[in-house]
C-alpha cells in the first residue's frame, strides 16, 4: 500500500510539473516583459495611473476601459481587475497582477484581500497554482473564486485554508454560527466534480467544513479523475454526533451501533 501511495504521489507531481512546463512554454518575451519582474511592474503602474487619472468621471468598469485604454494594448484580464478595484474603490494586490518569479504559481496567502477584491477577478491566465489562505474570504467571495476556476482546465493547486467555506442551511454545532446562508462548499464541490477540472491538490483545512459539506466533496469524488489530495485538517467535521444524543436515528461519519 506505501509503494502505491508513493507511486500516486509521484505520478501527481510529474502532471503538474507537465502543466507548468506547457504554461511555461507558452509565454513569449512580451509575456515575460509585461507579467513578470520590474519590467511588469512599471509596465501595469503606467496602466493603473492612466484609469485612475479619470475612473471619477466613471460608474461602470466598460466605460473605464474603453475610455483609458487609448493606447496599443490589448486589454487584459489583468486591466479588467485594476479596473474593477478602482470603481470599487479598492487598492489592486500587485501579486495578482505581476510575478516576481517567471512562473505560473500565485501565492497571495496571508492578505486579507476580503470577499470583495475577490470579486473583481474576471480571469487567471497563465495560472496553474492558487494560494489564497487566509485572505478573510467568506460564501460570496469563495463563490467569485470558484466560477473563475470553472473556466481553467489547467489549475492543479487550490489553497482556501483559513477562509470561511460554508453551505445553504443549519450547522449542527453548538460552539459555532447556528445559521448559515452561502453555498460556496456547494459551489466548490460542483468544481471537482466538473469534468473541466484539473486540480491534484486541494487543500481546505481549518475552513469551517463541517458534517454536511463535506458530504458534497465525497460525492464529487465519485467523478473526479485528477484530485490527489485533499486536505481537511481541523474543520468542524465530526461535530454531528453530538446530535444522537437528540436524535438517536440519525446517521452521521461513525459506524452504527450493532444491537446487543
Amino acid at each position: 500500500m506505501g509503494v502505491s501511495a508513493s507511486a500516486e504521489v509521484l505520478q501527481a507531481q510529474l502532471l503538474m510539473d507537465e502543466v507548468k512546463d506547457d504554461a511555461l512554454e507558452k509565454l513569449t518575451d512580451m509575456d515575460r516583459r509585461k507579467y513578470f519582474g520590474a519590467s511588469g511592474k512599471a509596465d501595469m503602474r503606467q496602466v493603473t495611473s492612466k484609469m485612475a487619472s479619470q475612473m471619477y468621471l466613471f460608474t461602470s468598469v466598460e466605460d473605464l476601459l474603453e475610455t483609458n485604454l487609448d493606447f496599443d494594448q490589448v486589454i487584459q484580464p489583468r486591466h479588467k481587475y485594476t479596473a474593477m478595484c478602482l470603481i470599487a474603490k479598492l487598492p489592486p494586490s500587485i501579486r495578482l497582477m505581476i510575478r516576481n518569479h517567471t512562473g505560473p504559481e500565485i501565492n497571495v496567502s496571508h492578505m486579507a484581500m476580503g470577499d470583495d477584491m475577490c470579486k473583481c477577478l474576471s480571469d487567471l491566465p497563465m495560472v496553474t497554482s492558487l494560494n489564497v489562505r487566509n485572505n478573510r474570504l467568506t460564501d460570496s467571495g469563495i463563490g467569485a473564486l470558484v466560477h473563475v476556476c470553472l473556466n481553467k482546465d489547467d489549475l492543479t493547486m487550490l489553497d482556501l485554508s483559513e477562509n470561511k467555506v460554508r453551505t445553504t442551511g443549519y450547522r449542527m454545532s453548538f460552539l459555532y454560527r447556528v445559521q448559515v446562508d452561502g453555498d460556496a462548499a456547494a459551489a466548490l464541490a460542483e468544481y471537482v466534480a466538473a469534468p473541466s477540472c484539473a486540480l491534484t491538490e486541494l487543500r481546505m483545512n481549518m475552513s469551517d467544513v463541517d458534517d454536511g459539506e463535506v458530504l458534497g466533496f465525497a460525492q464529487a469524488l465519485h467523478t473526479n479523475t485528477s484530485l490527489r489530495t485533499l486536505e481537511l485538517s481541523r474543520n468542524l467535521i465530526g461535530n454531528a454526533e453530538m446530535m444522537n444524543v437528540v436524535k438517536p436515528d440519525m446517521i452521521t461519519g461513525s459506524a452504527p451501533h450493532s444491537a446487543s
